[in-house]
């Protein structure tokens, strides 16, 4: 378990498996809330689903996910899940399926922890450090500068999220969350996170300490390089770093 949910619902899912099947069975109801194995087989037209997101990743992957469920077929399997999970992790997020969106990316990450077995490091020690990182720089008595890509787009999914939170009005509207979700750039989101910024710092105390080191981290990195949208998510949906435990 990467990230701590609260739902009953999924924590009972989140155990060891052994057979493809099982596996798949976890994929149709966290990745496709039970609309894939009904429509394995079905005509593309007479597939009966309202979400288009939902729907237009079914249809991508499903045969995919068949034959690597019931053929034992690897090739490609892995890059597709990748790209399927991301697409729909923002879905559920721009929906305001926050819990959804956890568990998703759970079991994204668990897909990607299995098809890097080879590799240093596995990704729950990746994730730990980053945490152990941060929150060492968020708590600090001084600004320490951020290190690497992982963690300023880490530093901006916890700052988005804080900012958000500030959002007293009935209607959270979550598309607001869409400039970061698919933004393309570096600057395209720090030009956003001023937006929001604006919006929203008259809410923020001036002694809090935390905020500031995150606003100033986020600052003063500058990313030249592909944007991850997977490490805005995780520091999005994690839980945030800008709290005392009494808050």
């Amino acid at each position: 378990e990467f990230i701590k949910g609260r739902s009953e619902k999924y924590q009972a899912y989140y155990k060891r498996y052994y057979k493809r099947p099982d596996a798949g069975g976890l994929i149709n109801e966290v990745f496709f809330s039970n609309f894939l194995s009904g429509n394995y087989m079905t005509d593309a037209g007479a597939v009966n689903i309202t979400d288009g997101i939902l729907k237009q990743n079914l249809l991508l992957a499903r045969d995919a996910i068949f034959d690597w469920t019931y053929k034992g077929v690897d090739r490609g399997f892995g890059r597709l899940l990748e790209k399927i999970s991301l697409s729909l992790i923002k879905g559920a997020l721009l929906n305001g399926y926050q819990e959804r969106a956890v568990w998703q990316l759970n079991l994204r990450l668990s897909f990607k922890e299995y098809f890097s077995q080879k590799e240093v490091k596995n990704v729950s020690e990746i994730i730990s450090d980053l945490r152990k990182n941060m929150e060492k720089k968020v708590c600090s008595d001084t600004l320490i500068p951020l290190e690497s890509d992982r963690e300023y787009y880490y530093a901006v999914g916890q700052l988005t999220a804080y900012l958000f939170s500030l959002n007293k009005s009935k209607d959270k509207n979550q598309s607001l969350l869409n400039p970061f979700l698919n933004a393309r750039t570096d600057e395209m989101i720090k030009k956003r996170l001023r937006q929001v910024y604006k919006r929203y710092n008259y809410r923020i105390p001036d002694y809090y300490k935390r905020v500031k080191n995150l606003l100033g981290m986020v600052e003063g990195y500058e990313s030249d390089g592909k944007v991850d949208q997977e490490m805005i998510i995780l520091g999005y949906v994690d839980n945030s770093m800008l709290y005392n435990k009494e808050d």
